[in-house]
């Protein structure tokens, strides 16, 4: 496997996350358990970013 390809496989693994945490905000009605999730779904969005931006610099390195 490519490192671009693993990171892309990682990317939506992060996406699926994120979709997860914010499934479970609408699943809840305690406020404190809405913020956390809110809060891991964030951080989980930053990894994605993150993983997006080495998939970049690694998937079209000819452009740099």
């Amino acid at each position: 496997m490519k490192p671009a390809d693993a990171l892309a496989i990682e990317m939506k693994k992060e996406e699926q996350t994120v979709t997860f945490y914010k499934k479970l905000v609408d699943q809840t009605d305690d406020i404190e358990m809405k913020k956390l999730c809110l809060d891991i779904a964030n951080l989980e969005l930053i990894h994605k970013h993150k993983l997006e931006d080495a998939y970049t610099d690694i998937a079209y390195i000819e452009a740099f």
